[in-house]
């Protein structure tokens, strides 16, 4: 009855030790692999040249780019954004965190592998290497994640297919048109290029076998929401010449258009009708001018205090257009009350009736058509204030080539 737990035992520790020896087999011909890569001499090209015109000299050159063939080394791009953590009014900037992954052939890293289950060598330290010098024409300032290491690799196939991922956080200039401030629709751009070589040596393609850019859904942004984003691809001519770059578009609309009908539009739209109910006391002059330069002044400060809400910017806001002309309405009945009040302008019989029969308090013609047009005059304000200024472009406010509507889960 013994036999067979100690027969069963032994079969397990023999089997252990097969798989254990596999694995060390299997790890210690990457690691093999990967220090006969790193010191391999053609990888960095460390060849002392002598340059033209330099009679003493030893020049390593690093980083070269591995366009043995001759032709343009193309490197496929993809971007999975992360988060979108905020635009800046004021600023004019925006921050993003994004994966930002790029795919090569580099013959000088092709190697053979014996063993069947090492499908690729993986590497750490970029610098080792060389890698594309992708960079970000629009940035101000950036990092590469280092918590709790460096949040970069590289994974290598034997035929020298190269992987480059890397996480990123980086603060991109978003030049903003704040004209129709607080309905303003704004487009971000990510701008990417090759900063040395030209197109003849170096060219950026977006990744179409995967969706080029990914979007998280659950973006922390505010005071505006994504509602659309494309991108492209594009050739920079500089005076150095014409280099390959990337382009994403996003279209961010403001989602705080409520606090402004609250805070802004709504109480000095309120005044404005106060001060049109001035002209409905019963007395002609005096008491009824004391409420309207009340109402008048109470409309202009609040207008006043409303344009404060306006980020830090030269352009004459939607916002400011509605202040200034609240004031202007608010201003009207003092008019109507100096005019008819001065000129004593009495109204005949048959006019007479029709203001009695209206309810008017005034006793001029000139008086009763300010109470009649001033408020159609302000519908009408309204309506071509909001048609002319609350539009939703969304994806046709976007440049590039392919785009697509940003929907919210």
């Amino acid at each position: 009855m013994g036999k067979p737990p100690r027969f069963l035992a032994l079969l397990a520790v023999l089997m252990h030790f097969c798989v254990s020896t596999s694995f060390a087999d299997t790890k210690a011909t990457a690691d093999k692999l990967t220090k006969a890569l790193l010191q391999d001499p053609n990888i960095h090209q460390n060849v002392e040249i002598r340059p033209p015109g330099i009679k003493n000299g030893k020049i390593k050159f690093f980083d070269t780019l591995a366009n043995i063939s001759g032709e343009p080394v193309v490197v496929t791009v993809h971007i999975q954004i992360l988060d979108i953590t905020h635009v800046d009014d004021d600023k004019q900037d925006f921050s993003v965190t994004m994966y930002l992954r790029q795919q090569w052939r580099d013959p000088r890293l092709a190697y053979s592998n014996q063993d069947a289950k090492l499908t690729s060598l993986l590497i750490t330290d970029p610098s080792k290497i060389w890698i594309p010098d992708l960079i970000f024409l629009n940035e101000k300032e950036g990092r590469i994640h280092d918590i709790t290491k460096g949040n970069a690799f590289i994974r290598i196939q034997k035929h020298g297919e190269v992987f480059y991922s890397t996480r990123l956080t980086v603060a991109l200039s978003c030049p903003m048109d704040h004209s129709e401030f607080p309905m303003d629709e704004q487009i971000c751009k990510i701008s990417m290029e090759s900063y040395a070589h030209k197109t003849d040596e170096l060219v950026f393609i977006w990744n179409e076998d995967i969706e080029p850019v990914l979007i998280n859904n659950k973006l922390t942004l505010e005071p505006f929401e994504l509602q659309a984003y494309g991108y492209d691809h594009c050739i920079s001519n500089t005076t150095s010449g014409e280099y390959s770059c990337l382009e994403i578009e996003l279209s961010f609309a403001r989602s705080a258009l409520e606090q402004f009908l609250v805070q802004a539009y709504l109480p000095v739209a309120a005044l404005v009708i106060v001060s049109y109910l001035t002209l409905w006391v019963p007395e002609r002059r005096g008491p009824r001018l004391i409420c309207a330069l009340s109402a008048f002044a109470v409309t202009a400060l609040t207008a006043a205090l409303v344009t404060t809400l306006d980020p830090t910017t030269s352009d004459a806001t939607a916002l400011d257009c509605w202040s200034k002309w609240s004031v202007l309405f608010a201003f009207i009945p003092i008019l109507a009350i100096l005019v008819t009040g001065c000129g004593q302008m009495d109204i005949d019989d048959d006019a007479a009736k029709v203001v009695g029969f209206m309810n008017f308090p005034a006793n001029s013609l000139f008086e009763s058509a300010f109470v009649v047009f001033l408020p159609i005059f302000y519908i009408v304000f309204n309506l071509v204030y909001w048609f002319y200024y609350y539009s939703n472009q969304g994806i046709d406010g976007l440049s590039t080539e392919k785009k697509f509507d940003f929907g919210l889960d």
